[in-house]
């Protein structure tokens, strides 16, 4: 193995989320290993049973330095999602999203999730668990003064808070991903790497595509995250018709262009 190919490894990761439809932690643990992905992120469904979560990830050979958990769970016991990431390896936890009811409102409520997210990084990096924010589109809405996400990262200043930038969602919104992961660049931890189907095309899977398949200029988008100094690179595809074959389709285009 080349030293390229050894630093793709230890940088890339799969979204379990994006193999929900093969089966529990165990299935998707094997898609995963046999698509030739070392590292994955576990999402809430599978975190929700921790025990079986790291028996797979042990059988088939995986790592898991980062995962997703929902705010609800953050905020009904911090104490637990500490033991559980303690117990499978993980050091860095993202919030994917707030509830349907909290995703929209004021340059005040942004902040206030901001400030709310920003004191519990501070109480898991006690634990040596980072916390951060896994943005969509909607964070790219105004407020009436700036953008959602710009009170939110406000709100945390001075915390311990970090980000993952999902970069087609940023493109989703209409914005440019690389103003922002610069803009941002001292909070940016990691990515999610997924392709937009061309307008209209692929509505069966909610406008996403195969890595490689779509608008996405992923060398470019690729080499400027890691400049900046994202890590993990986690792949991800929010509905894809054939998980098995996006996984492994994923790790093949992304190992050729970065041969």
């Amino acid at each position: 193995m080349n030293s390229q190919s050894t630093e793709l490894e230890a940088t890339l990761s799969l979204q379990l989320y994006s193999l929900r439809d093969v089966g529990g932690a165990d299935a998707s643990c094997a898609v995963a290993r046999e698509a030739g992905f070392q590292l994955v992120e576990p999402y809430g469904g599978l975190m929700a049973s921790p025990g079986e979560l790291k028996t797979s990830l042990k059988t088939h050979g995986l790592e898991a330095p980062t995962a997703h958990v929902g705010i609800e769970g953050l905020r009904d016991d911090l104490r637990r999602v500490t033991a559980i990431c303690k117990g499978i390896g993980i050091t860095q936890v993202f919030m994917p999203a707030f509830g349907d009811g909290e995703r929209t409102g004021s340059d005040a409520d942004w902040s206030a999730r901001g400030e709310e997210l920003g004191r519990m990084a501070d109480e898991l990096a006690e634990q040596d668990i980072r916390l951060g924010y896994h943005n969509h589109h909607w964070e790219f809405e105004s407020t009436g003064e700036r953008a959602a996400l710009e009170a939110l990262f406000d709100g945390a200043s001075g915390s311990a808070l970090n980000w993952q930038a999902d970069i087609a969602w940023i493109a989703r919104a209409g914005q440019d991903p690389i103003a922002w992961m610069d803009r941002y660049k001292n909070l940016l931890a990691s990515v999610h790497v997924k392709d937009l189907a061309p307008e209209g095309e692929n509505l069966d899977e909610d406008g996403w595509c195969d890595l490689g398949q779509g608008t996405m200029d992923w060398p470019k988008l690729w080499n400027h995250a890691r400049k900046l100094g994202a890590i993990p690179m986690v792949v991800e595809h929010d509905k894809p018709a054939r998980p098995a074959e996006f996984a492994r389709s994923a790790k093949n285009y992304l190992s050729d262009f970065k041969a």
